[in-house]
């Protein structure tokens, strides 16, 4: 049986987003990566589901003891990427 691809019907949200607890969200993640990844900008219709993601991803990121550059190439090669692929995150320095 095949798949069907399934499209989102809610918004992407910007950072300036006139809600309050959306906009501080998304601010906190600009601050820390330079920009609002697409994923975030969609998980931020749930203000809350995104504060935990990034609060769960900066602790785990911590608490492994690698460089962001090794935690990436680490990600990749578990997740079966041959090594010349392009990153599926952005790597932090």
């Amino acid at each position: 049986m095949a798949h069907a691809e399934y499209r989102l019907t809610l918004p992407a949200r910007p950072a300036d987003n006139h809600e309050p607890a959306i906009a501080a969200v998304l601010q906190k993640a600009k601050a820390n990566m330079g920009m609002i990844p697409n994923m975030y900008a969609d998980m931020a219709n749930v203000a809350a589901l995104l504060d935990t993601y990034l609060l769960s991803y900066d602790a785990s990121r911590a608490a492994r003891g690698f460089t962001p550059a090794e935690q990436e190439a680490r990600s990749r090669r578990h997740n079966g990427a041959p090594r010349n692929a392009a990153p599926r995150g952005i790597v932090q320095a």
